[in-house]
């Protein structure tokens, strides 16, 4: 019992919503979320953007924030609509 909560404290399950991400994730697919990690350029994150949660790559820093983009670039709504996003706005990192 107390190694499950350890888990979940550090750990969450998420499910991708969309293709914004596809070929590399695919909608429905679950995904465990590190959230501990501190992320850096290249990795996947969840965040918090409004009243809902994104998945997109990190790619660059920029100030107080990182830039996101989806890997589908046609089908991601990410950095280039709505600008940087706070590196406090991250849920957590993707592991697998």
């Amino acid at each position: 019992m107390v190694i499950t909560g350890l888990v979940l404290m550090v750990s969450w399950p998420y499910r991708v919503s969309g293709n914004s991400m596809e070929p590399n994730l695919h909608d429905g697919q679950w995904l465990i979320i590190n959230r501990i990690s501190r992320p850096k350029v290249g990795d996947v994150v969840v965040f918090r953007y409004g009243s809902t949660e994104l998945i997109k790559r990190i790619i660059r820093p920029v100030g107080d924030g990182w830039w996101v983009e989806g890997d589908n670039k046609d089908f991601s709504t990410d950095s280039r609509s709505f600008g940087p996003i706070p590196k406090t706005a991250i849920v957590g990192k993707v592991m697998w």
